[in-house]
């Protein structure tokens, strides 16, 4: 007796496709003033630290706490982010 034995499947045949019953096909974004009134106020407490020279921003990783690190993926310009 062979220690894998052969499987003979029958001859492959189109199948139909069901339809996919899923959730809602919408994305829901924030609108702009939501955002603004949600994080405007975060946003402010970071520049006032940032104005008091309690925090350290730098462009490379180097020397760095992972714990006491915080990171901005910024869209666009990095000029537009920081000034």
């Amino acid at each position: 007796m062979p220690e894998r034995p052969i499987i003979l499947f029958g001859r492959p045949g189109e199948a139909t496709k069901g339809k996919r019953n899923g959730g809602p096909s919408y994305v829901s974004r924030p609108s702009h003033s939501r955002q603004t009134s949600r994080l405007a106020p975060k946003l402010a407490e970071l520049q006032k630290v940032i104005d008091q020279n309690k925090l350290l921003i730098q462009h490379s990783a180097t020397g760095v706490e992972p714990e006491k690190t915080l990171v901005f993926t910024v869209k666009g310009e990095l000029k537009s982010f920081y000034m």
